[in-house]
């Protein structure tokens, strides 16, 4: 097996990027890593434009994949990728309710119990050659949300001309930072990207932690992500986090009364804390769920964060704060 396929083999929650020079060398990537989905049982959803979707579907075959079969039995869901991005949009600007909603009913459609989804995707390429890269890039971190959330891999595609002086070599950056890694690119490109984005593969920049439901877990809670920023060197954000995941933990303790996760994450210049428990509702006594009450945690958390949420899981609810170094809105 071929270093190129080791990358491909992405698994629950990994999140990569291909840089492609010509149509071909795409879908050749494309066909290996959803094919090897089809070949495990995994259902996978392809978001592209007729052209792909139309290469995509040659290269499966020519990996011996029965494509028409599994798009009868609900195992390929193919979508076109401008469509689909103009169902995100809200007066031409990105909605992330509207990705929640719609996403989040396209992968419930293919979903399989004890079966990772594989997707590819290239709205964010189209955002992009639009111009719009900042869209481009909150969309990205759109996905990273959702993945959080969902067991699926997802493998997205730009043209590498961004790589040879195409695009801001910042966003480029920030392209590679918000993926778990950089497929290597096929020569000529392989060192233009190198030199772009100094390594090939990104770290994935996430740590997690289970805590059991007693009063010195909200403590222990926010030494680890303490810890957790002081290994990123981010200590910018400590006291914040701090805060935040301390407030987070006696909720999930206090109100859901079970043990919780705490998943801290790096996304460019953003630390997002997560704390997950095995509760729907934000109140013990099955009351209005996030509801924030002057003084107490919730509107603690809604003060220090750039903005904040709560998710529905399958067993319980994951509530989310993101930071930023930027002032406070």
């Amino acid at each position: 097996m071929s270093s190129q396929d080791d990358q491909l083999a992405l698994g629950p929650g990994q999140h990569a990027v291909q840089f492609y020079g010509v149509d071909s060398e795409l879908a050749d990537s494309v066909a290996r890593y959803l094919g090897g989905g089809l070949a495990a049982g995994d259902p996978v959803m392809i978001v592209a434009s007729a052209a792909h979707r139309e290469a995509f579907e040659a290269g499966l075959a020519a990996l011996g994949c029965d494509v028409g079969t599994a798009k009868a039995r609900g195992r390929l869901l193919m979508l076109d990728a401008a469509e689909t991005l103009s169902s995100l949009l809200t007066d031409d600007k990105l909605d992330p309710a509207r990705f929640d909603a719609t996403v989040g009913a396209l992968l419930r459609e293919v979903a399989t119990p004890g079966q990772t989804i594989r997707i590819y995707a290239e709205m964010v390429a189209l955002l992009w050659d639009e111009g719009r890269v900042y869209d481009a890039l909150e969309l990205e971190r759109l996905w990273n949300e959702m993945g959080a959330r969902h067991p699926f891999s997802l493998l997205c595609g730009y043209s590498a001309r961004l790589l040879q002086g195409d695009g801001d070599p910042a966003a480029v950056a920030e392209v590679c930072t918000l993926h778990s890694s950089v497929i290597d690119p096929e020569p000529p490109f392989s060192a233009v990207c190198a030199a772009a984005v100094v390594e090939i593969t990104v770290p994935v920049a996430e740590a997690a932690r289970g805590f059991p439901a007693d009063r010195g877990a909200a403590r222990q809670a926010r030494h680890f992500v303490s810890d957790t920023l002081r290994a990123w060197r981010k200590e910018e954000f400590a006291a914040d986090a701090a805060i935040v995941t301390a407030e987070l933990a006696a909720n999930a303790v206090l109100h859901a009364r079970s043990g919780f996760t705490v998943v801290v994450s790096r996304s460019g210049d953003r630390i997002k804390i997560a704390v997950m428990d095995a509760s729907p509702s934000m109140s013990a006594d099955g009351g209005p769920p996030m509801a924030v009450r002057q003084g107490h945690g919730l509107a603690v958390v809604a003060k220090i964060a750039r903005r904040w949420a709560v998710d529905p899981a399958p067993q319980g609810k994951a509530v989310w704060a993101e930071l930023s170094p930027s002032p406070r809105p």
